[in-house]
């Protein structure tokens, strides 16, 4: 029996030391830090080769409505440079020359003169392999691109005399395909679900006396988000308040600058720079609308109407952030613009949001009428969007957290040195005895004060004693297990031996 738990200790010891090299303060990091950033690389539906098989996209296209199912195709360009073409029915053809794309296409589709242009379905890295060779698609040929398993429409057009490519990923907005990790950090960012319920819009009031809390107010308006007042000058020291929720000004830029208007006096101005830093340090979203007015939502125009944005209130309980944007903007296309990727935030902008806004209206009157609508209306028209956000990577760091506020990384290390601890349990008991002697009940005068001892010794060696012991005391139990397991082999072998001696 002693054998046996022996060797069950070193087969146990064994695979936790092998653990407690992986967790190494010098190699932790490193291999921590992969398993949250490539956790998901081996999943069919995320960046990486198996995103651009062609079956992928053929798979899709059977289920098209049959009416464009018949004339859709699903497109891959090789490394060598040659196209891959594949229809619903797993029909394939192999195109190395423009010439032959033509031909590849009619024989897969084919079409009368009469019928509806032919859809083609693009795999995800087709589109950064070789910008140059999109050209020879079809002109008049409806584009789709399928990225992470969901399908966007695909519009060119010129700028410039160059052919610029973008995915339409709903409301109406455009994101610029420019190289894959900016895309898919983009895609990521517009995919995920807003919570309404985190959403607090400021108007920036100088001298206001309110804080922001964590809990947003209320508004008698369900179709509206209330308005809180702050003092722009101490907002960037409440913005641990509102952490991980996503806060929105509005104001007309200059420069880096936001001018606003309070309820009275003249303009003022903000500069953003803190503000941003601010929101980095406590993971806010911050968004700012700019607008030809610089009026504050909350306050009165000249005909006492109160200032308001769009309604925030979406179709459904969590709407993408396109969805907002598209409330914002009408549905009027936009396209993101100037994107900076760090490793904790992405900002990005969109700008001319009013364009071609109003009906058709020209574009100087369009400008007079964002400058009179709040003063007219009462309502905040959108010329443009800055958004400063919680990076992809930094998002997926923060929902791996068991514990708001402590890094994911300490989390897993402390998880893996918890579980290494069990392995040393017997050593670490052992010091732990004599670092902190077990209680004698005689120095307690009722069994309840005896028990709370006891139950405090317990709890510290338990969470905090056994895995700060963990990296030396596994491989100590491990050495012990090792030594007691050869005793018990060489007892076992010697033991015809001693007792044919003893006889």
């Amino acid at each position: 029996m002693d054998f046996s738990k022996g060797h069950f200790r070193l087969l146990v010891a064994g695979l936790l030391a092998l653990m407690a090299l992986a967790g190494a303060p010098s190699a932790s990091a490193n291999w921590l830090t992969r398993i949250l950033k490539h956790a998901d690389d081996g999943v069919p539906h995320r960046t990486g080769k198996r995103l651009a098989a062609i079956d992928e996209a053929g798979a899709h296209l059977k289920t098209l409505p049959a009416a464009r199912r018949s004339r859709a195709v699903a497109v891959e360009l090789s490394d060598e440079g040659h196209w891959r073409l594949r229809n619903a029915e797993g029909e394939m053809f192999t195109a190395a020359t423009p010439d032959e794309l033509k031909r590849g296409l009619r024989v897969l589709t084919p079409l009368s003169e009469e019928a509806a242009k032919q859809i083609l379905l693009l795999s995800g890295n087709t589109l950064f392999k070789d910008r140059a060779k999109l050209k020879e698609l079809p002109a008049d040929a409806e584009l789709t691109a399928l990225i992470e398993s969901r399908v966007y429409g695909l519009h060119r057009r010129m700028v410039n005399g160059v052919e610029r490519y973008s995915l339409d990923v709903g409301g109406g907005v455009r994101v610029p395909v420019r190289s894959s990790t900016e895309v898919h950090e983009l895609l990521w960012q517009l995919a995920r679900p807003v919570e309404l319920s985190t959403i607090r819009v400021l108007a920036l009031e100088p001298g206001a006396t309110g804080l922001l809390k964590r809990t947003r107010p209320g508004d008698p308006a369900p179709a509206r988000v209330a308005v809180e007042s702050v003092d722009p000058e101490r907002l960037p020291h409440m913005m641990s308040a509102v952490a991980r929720s996503t806060v929105v000004i509005t104001g007309r830029m200059n420069g880096q600058a936001l001018l606003y208007r309070p309820s009275s006096g003249p303009e003022r101005t903000l500069a953003l720079d803190e503000l941003r830093q601010a929101a980095a340090t406590h993971d806010v979203n911050l968004v700012v609308i700019e607008s030809g007015s610089a009026r504050q939502p909350g306050t009165r125009n000249w005909f006492w109407q109160r200032v308001a944005l769009t309604s925030l209130d979406g179709p459904r309980a969590k709407p993408a952030l396109p969805d907002l944007i598209g409330q914002l903007t009408g549905g009027i296309p936009v396209e993101i613009d100037a994107v900076v990727m760090q490793e904790l935030r992405t900002a990005f902008q969109l700008m001319g949001l009013a364009r071609g806004a109003a009906g058709g209206w020209t574009a100087p009157v369009s400008e007079t009428w964002r400058d009179l609508a709040p003063e007219v209306t009462g309502t905040i028209v959108a010329s443009g969007l800055r958004l400063d956000l919680t990076s992809r990577g930094r998002q997926r760091e923060l929902d791996a957290r068991l514990v708001p506020g402590i890094p994911s990384l300490v989390q897993i290390g402390y998880l893996v040195f918890l579980v290494l601890g069990l392995a040393g349990l017997s050593v670490a008991r052992d010091w732990w005895q004599r670092l902190w002697p077990l209680e004698a009940r005689s120095d307690y005068p009722r069994r309840a004060g005896y028990w709370a001892a006891r139950g405090v010794r317990g709890t510290i060696f338990l969470l905090m004693f056994m895995p700060l012991v963990a990296v030396v005391s596994a491989p100590v139990a491990f050495v012990r297990g090792t030594w007691r397991s050869l005793v018990a082999i060489g007892t076992i072998l010697a033991y015809p031996f001693t007792r044919r001696r003893a006889a």
